[in-house]
């Protein structure tokens, strides 16, 4: 399509296995950051996983 870059199908896999390595790495500190606040602010921390999880599925699009 003229205009969008494309990705080759191992740079597509790359980039796909750096983001899941990413999303391990944000889901784990999320683990740790959620267990050290107090109850009443794990709804912020949640909201913010799903923040990160939108901007990573973005980069799966971006370059």
């Amino acid at each position: 399509m003229m205009g969008f870059d494309t990705l080759s199908e191992v740079e597509l896999c790359e980039k796909i296995s750096r983001l899941e390595h990413e999303n391990k790495v944000l889901r784990r500190e999320f683990a740790r950051v959620s267990d050290a606040i107090p109850l009443g602010q794990t709804a912020l921390c949640v909201a913010i996983q799903e923040a990160t999880q939108a901007v990573l599925a973005l980069n799966v699009g971006g370059k």
